[in-house]
């Protein structure tokens, strides 16, 4: 049965920590290389929640020729080419 990756990264860690006592850099060096690359990884960062804007949505269908109307406050239309 294989061991769990945290296992394998604290054995590792422990092995580095036994390694560097002993004297040997290259080993401890090795084993601690091993310790952080079987470290559990960071939590993946949250959503971003993508909010559906539906004056978005129609700037986006709008091309280069097309005429638009615009309504201003005391309700007189207005056209401009695009």
């Amino acid at each position: 049965m294989p061991m769990p990756t945290t296992a394998v990264a604290e054995a590792a860690a422990a092995a580095a920590e036994e390694a560097h006592a002993k004297g040997d850099v290259e080993m401890a060096a090795k084993a601690r290389a091993l310790a952080e690359a079987m470290a559990p990884a960071p939590p993946p960062e949250p959503m971003i929640e993508v909010v559906q804007d539906h004056f978005a949505e129609l700037a986006a269908t709008l091309e280069r020729g097309m005429w638009i109307e615009f309504e201003g406050e005391d309700g007189q239309l207005a056209f401009a080419k695009l």
